[in-house]
């Protein structure tokens, strides 16, 4: 009826945000918040996803709630206080790492503890609006921003070695790191 909200379901969409291969499988996610590996629902967050990062034995997912999910099982890992983008995973002191980036401009760090699960160590200040992208190249995170900002932080301590506050004209929705050491 005219001037009431619906409250009925949306229909899911198969729309799809993330890639990655993990374990010999491939594993998509998307808007429905629904996990496929090798084109068969695999587990449920139920949460629109906006990325897959394999880290050590699972892979974490995340989105709109702001959660941070083990996507394997569809466990919530942390729980951040605004929306998620994108993730990176690394090294630092032979223990595996993931950099999630926030819509309110953090990188939420998390780290593979002695039981293979993740525990939450902090949130580093990457920016100053939501991050669209983080990778690694070498020791170096690198992280782009809705504002146009660019910014490389170290591994070691999390702290910033650079910062280009007008790096990209557009608001970029991704980067990559090369390897080694170049971008």
């Amino acid at each position: 009826a005219k001037g009431l909200w619906s409250e009925d379901p949306v229909a899911p969409t198969w729309g799809l945000n993330a890639v990655a291969v993990h374990g010999g499988s491939v594993y998509t996610i998307g808007d429905a918040g629904t996990l496929w590996r090798d084109g068969e629902v695999h587990a449920q967050p139920d949460s629109l996803c906006n990325f897959l990062t394999p880290v050590g034995s699972t892979v974490v997912t995340g989105g709109q709630l702001g959660t941070v999910f083990d996507a394997l099982t569809g466990a919530p890992v942390h729980q951040h206080r605004s929306p998620l983008n994108c993730a990176a995973a690394f090294e630092r002191d032979g223990r595996r790492h993931v950099v999630v980036g926030a819509y309110t401009g953090e990188g939420v760090v998390l780290a593979e503890s002695d039981d293979g699960t993740l525990e939450h160590i902090r949130d580093v200040p990457l920016h100053s609006n939501a991050v669209k992208g983080v990778a690694l190249s070498g020791d170096l995170i690198f992280s782009v921003s809705a504002d146009g900002g660019a910014a490389w932080h170290e591994t070691a301590g999390l702290t910033r070695v650079h910062a280009l506050a007008d790096a990209h004209g557009m608001i970029a929705n991704g980067c990559v790191g090369l390897g080694g050491d170049g971008w």
